[in-house]
């Protein structure tokens, strides 16, 4: 950042738990959170990529008894401005 000419305020990892609504919700967070990832794979081979990925997360973590899919995330935090 500071390279960037920018000054940090914030920098901190964030945990938190992040639910979605079963597995067509993991299927369509993977699509679009994803999307810098998946569109480097075939058109014709990325439901199969997303299918494959959901099932394998599904393997080792079933949904919840409400239906919700829980995974714990991390998100690096940053708040910076550009002096003027």
């Amino acid at each position: 950042m500071e390279q960037a000419g920018l000054v940090p305020h914030r920098v901190e990892l964030v945990e938190r738990d992040m639910t979605l609504p079963g597995r067509e919700g993991m299927k369509a967070w993977i699509r679009t959170t994803w999307l810098p990832f998946t569109e480097r794979i075939p058109e014709s081979e990325r439901d199969i990529f997303v299918d494959e990925l959901t099932s394998e997360y599904f393997a080792g973590a079933p949904l919840s008894e409400d239906g919700l899919v829980h995974m714990d995330m991390v998100r690096l935090m940053v708040e910076a401005e550009k002096p003027a």
